[in-house]
């Protein structure tokens, strides 16, 4: 009896990784088609169905252990099981992201011809579909494989990143579309990622051998500070007001906030702004600049952004993110003219200006207040 309950979850399992793959072709292929209607079933059909495929395999693990009461091999089969039916309905939402961005930019000219994403999206069916046979046969070394294979993915991921930057740095107006390519090339790695988890689990289960779970490790850094609100600045070349916001806000309520700060094209610390925020007991000194598409390729997540200059416009949305975007204009210190107390005498004002503006949006996140722009 327990046997055949064992065989009626690994078949279950196998149909749950088949229904992924679908969803992945379907995307892609509604993309390069440029067609909604694949995308539109992946978002309102299948992903609800990997939801109802998670609760009717988490029913039969649960009644299977309580029913049975499996030892050894037969309970880490459940509940190994137990775990991949949560990663694949994971992997569903994360497809689901893909069709999201699908849609958007089947409806706007292409950026580019669309070579390096189907590839990827190739490569993570293979991933998945290896992950889940060696599941099932006991098979480490073809979950290894999988393992040793992941590089070809996070190559493909940071070459799409790369030239895709190069397309929104040359011409701004295709921003927006090519966070999407980006938003797509994020979800199929996460998809591997999460396969890859998978072989992890089985080479531990067949061998009792550990190896690195690169994506735990990433997940706990990603929410390192998750009980803070995570707040980013931008400005055009994160090098004056952004790294000031960051700085006071870091000072007047880090035990609440988490505030980064990065620019459209990074520039160079301005040692103005070094200065002034040195006055008032700041160190940003040791601070760098940094990229905003480094931050949204690396799938950061921020409860607020906001813009500090007059480039707000220029500035990307994130799509698929839930968050407020502020924008808050202040004069730019990298076109200062005159004598050094002259151009310090004009950052002050900047500096000031910034802490004041920080200091009232703390207070109203604290009260409950929805932060504004004015």
């Amino acid at each position: 009896m327990l046997q055949d309950r064992i065989k009626e979850l690994k078949k279950e399992i196998i149909e749950f990784g088949v229904l992924v793959e679908d969803m992945i072709d379907k995307s892609i292929a509604g993309l390069l088609d440029r067609k909604e209607p694949p995308l539109a079933e992946v978002i309102e059909i299948l992903e609800p169905a990997t939801n109802d495929r998670e609760l009717k395999i988490d029913d039969l693990c649960t009644t299977t252990i309580a029913q049975y009461e499996p030892r050894a091999r037969d309970l880490r089969i459940v509940l190994m099981i137990y775990k991949m039916n949560n990663d694949l309905e994971r992997m569903g939402d994360h497809v689901a992201n893909i069709a999201e961005s699908g849609l958007f930019l089947i409806s706007r000219p292409p950026v580019k011809p669309l070579m390096d994403i189907p590839r990827m999206a190739e490569e993570t069916i293979r991933s998945l579909k290896n992950a889940v046979s060696s599941f099932i046969d006991e098979n480490a070394a073809l979950a290894q494989e999988v393992c040793e294979r992941d590089y070809i993915i996070d190559a493909l991921h940071d070459q799409i990143f790369r030239e895709l930057v190069t397309f929104m740095s040359s011409d701004p107006t295709t921003i927006e579309r090519s966070l999407h390519l980006i938003r797509i090339s994020n979800n199929l790695e996460r998809i591997a990622d999460l396969s890859t988890n998978i072989c992890e689990d089985v080479i531990f289960m067949v061998e009792g051998r550990v190896i690195k779970h690169h994506l735990e490790e990433r997940q706990r850094e990603r929410s390192t500070a998750m009980n803070k609100i995570k707040v980013l600045f931008v400005c055009l070349h994160n090098s004056a007001r952004s790294q000031m916001a960051e700085g006071f806000l870091n000072n007047i309520a880090g035990d609440r906030f988490q505030a980064e700060s990065a620019g459209m094209e990074p520039g160079v610390l301005n040692p103005l702004a070094v200065e002034a925020m040195k006055e008032v007991g700041i160190d940003i000194s040791q601070n760098t600049t940094k990229s905003v598409f480094e931050k949204y390729r690396n799938d950061e997540l921020f409860s607020y952004v906001v813009t500090v200059c007059a480039e707000a416009e220029a500035c990307p949305i994130f799509p698929g993110l839930r968050m407020e975007t502020l924008h808050w204009h202040f004069e730019d210190p990298g076109t200062f003219t005159g004598t050094h107390e002259e151009k310090m005498a004009k950052i002050r004002n900047v500096r000031d200006a910034i802490k004041e503006k920080v200091a009232g949006f703390v207070e109203k996140v604290k009260q409950g207040i929805e932060p504004r722009e004015n």
